[in-house]
């Protein structure tokens, strides 16, 4: 480790999570998987990081003691030593610090960088040090734009895949934020953004594909505008021949984790969720799938970012003495009413409606989508096609109107026995417009 002399103490290191840590955000967004420990010991180094010299040279180091270290990191059985060691340690089996490798991408630059993260690393007499190569340093020390500061309790506190979201959710959400403020007219302050994803896209951000594996897709991730689409092909190839070599399939080892769109999103996206409303600081999330294809393939997953405080929202009245709430009515979050349309969306189609259809569906509705769903379905058992489908709707959402009883059907004037009544919906959609 050449001549790192500094030291850090007991107090110092707990101090390191209450405090905050930097990455740019290319950094953040950079492709190469790495284990739970890996990426949690990384981004603790961050944190107690300082220059120094090493060999004559000025290097980026950190240093913590090594039973701070282990109950940061909640490793209470006397295996700590075996996994530093097992991380310190190149082996074909096991991931360590020093397999730790990036593709970073500059989209402004249209260029692809792979770079190694760590230099050196030493645990000995107690003591943690990592000393990270010269390459990583632009990315986590002296950063002045295009970089997102992260909870490192936060961070610490996360499950391997909510943690990873959360850098990632954290990065979009602040940069949206920033964007909103210095190129917009129209900024509100804690509102939500939405940005959808390439599926195959965050599973590499992630760390759930192993692109090492297959030649293909490594020299594919090292254009500047990678084919999702080309990728995808490779992992289904791949998906195959695993299948062919390993006829037991608790055997097979996959290149892609959570191969399906059930299992990404049961396995990663969910736990992910629920991990950061309940742990998280600063942010949650909510996601819709976007399907494409003749066989509606989930190729794509559009997610709302939101500023938490916002998202879980406060009741507006107090409760009266003893405990009794008068109002426990929560105001919709931008969240919940983006799902909503997500959800009508997916289930009228975008020939029939426009999106401010949806919306003004979503508005009469009070954002009750089973008011639109049970409307969308009276109009789907219509015999005649219905001259404005809009005004239909939405008279069907207002008035609660019932699906009706197929079993005993009454006059048959076209519209079943939820209704006698002819209407005109022209003139109908005219009235309930006049009166928005």
């Amino acid at each position: 480790m050449g001549n790192c002399k500094s030291k850090i103490s007991s107090k110092e290191t707990f101090n390191l999570i209450t405090q905050e840590y930097e990455k740019a955000n290319s950094l953040i967004n950079a492709v190469g998987p790495a284990n739970e420990l890996v990426q949690k010991l990384t981004v603790l180094s961050i944190s107690a990081a300082k220059e120094e010299m090493v060999d004559g040279k000025t290097k980026l180091v950190a240093t913590i003691k090594g039973k701070d270290l282990k109950k940061i990191l909640k490793k209470t059985n006397n295996s700590f030593y075996e996994q530093v060691k097992t991380l310190t340690t190149k082996r074909a089996d096991k991931q360590s610090l020093l397999d730790y490798y990036l593709l970073i991408y500059d989209d402004d630059e249209k260029r692809v960088t792979g770079i190694n993260v760590v230099e050196a690393v030493d645990f000995h007499d107690g003591v943690f040090k990592m000393i990270f190569t010269d390459s990583i340093k632009p990315y986590i020390w002296g950063l002045r734009d295009n970089y997102t500061k992260l909870s490192l309790a936060d961070a610490l506190s996360l499950d391997i895949y909510a943690f990873r979201m959360y850098e990632i959710l954290k990065a979009e959400y602040d940069y949206r934020e920033w964007e909103a403020k210095n190129k917009l007219n129209n900024y509100e302050p804690n509102t939500s953004y939405y940005v959808r994803y390439n599926l195959i896209d965050l599973q590499l951000k992630i760390g759930l594909i192993d692109a090492n594996r297959d030649d293909r897709i490594t020299k594919e991730l090292k254009n500047s505008v990678p084919d999702f689409d080309k990728i995808r092909e490779y992992l289904k190839e791949n998906e195959t021949k695993e299948k062919e070599r390993e006829k037991d399939p608790k055997r097979r080892k996959y290149i892609q984790k959570y191969r399906t769109w059930n299992a990404f999103k049961s396995k990663v996206l969910v736990p992910a969720q629920e991990g950061l409303r309940e742990k998280s600081s600063s942010i949650v999330f909510d996601f819709a799938p976007e399907r494409s294809g003749r066989g509606g393939l989930v190729t794509e997953v559009t997610i709302c970012i939101s500023n938490k405080a916002k998202a879980v929202g406060t009741p507006e009245n107090e409760p009266e003495e003893g405990g009794i709430v008068i109002d426990s009515v929560q105001p919709i979050s931008e969240a919940e009413k983006y799902m909503i349309f997500f959800k009508t969306q997916t289930l009228v189609g975008t020939e029939q409606f426009a999106p401010d259809d949806i919306l003004v569906f979503m508005t009469d509705s009070n954002y009750n989508y089973d008011k639109i769903e049970n409307a969308y379905k009276l109009l789907q058992l219509q015999k005649n096609d219905v001259p404005n489908p809009v005004g239909f709707m939405r008279q069907a959402i207002r008035n609660e109107w019932p699906l009706p009883n197929l079993n005993h059907r009454t006059k048959q004037n076209g519209f079943l026995n939820f209704s006698q009544n002819e209407y005109d919906f022209n003139n109908l959609e005219s009235s309930l417009l006049e009166n928005n």
